[in-house]
């Protein structure tokens, strides 16, 4: 149990923080892109990247060395039992559902994201004339 709890507490954390990224990009980056042009976008953005890594790395630690762990959380987290680590072969993931869920799922839903991540932007500037930076409000 303690293995799922962790992995349920990771996802959260994961999808919040890519929830707060794509209701901010298209406010924040069309702006950056018009003060800056696209490569002040792409550098600014790659920047914050670097700056939330070393952010991470400061304050990161392994549950054995962190200093507010108690013991009987260090217990807790260790209670779960070790799974093998190995390589799997590709060929391997091929019979499994799973593989297959997930391979249908992106054939399905790739397409309509990259559509609209790249098309709609081009066509409303083109044929409804709105600017870039006027597009983040309703894309939000």
């Amino acid at each position: 149990m303690v293995s799922e709890e962790r992995t349920r507490a990771s996802h959260r954390v994961f999808n919040a923080g890519t929830s707060i990224g794509a209701m901010l990009t298209p406010v924040v980056v069309p702006w950056i892109n018009a003060r800056w042009g696209w490569r002040g976008a792409f550098l600014g953005i790659g920047a914050l990247g670097f700056v939330w890594l070393m952010f991470w790395l400061l304050i990161y630690r392994k549950p054995e060395e962190h200093p507010r762990v108690s013991r009987a959380e260090l217990d807790y987290i260790r209670s779960d039992p070790q799974a093998a680590a190995g390589k799997i072969k590709w060929a391997a993931l091929l019979p499994l559902r799973q593989t297959w869920a997930f391979v249908a799922g992106k054939f399905l839903t790739d397409p309509i994201w990259w559509f609209y991540l790249f098309w709609v932007p081009g066509f409303l500037q083109s044929r409804h004339g709105l600017a870039l930076t006027r597009i983040g409000a309703p894309s939000w």
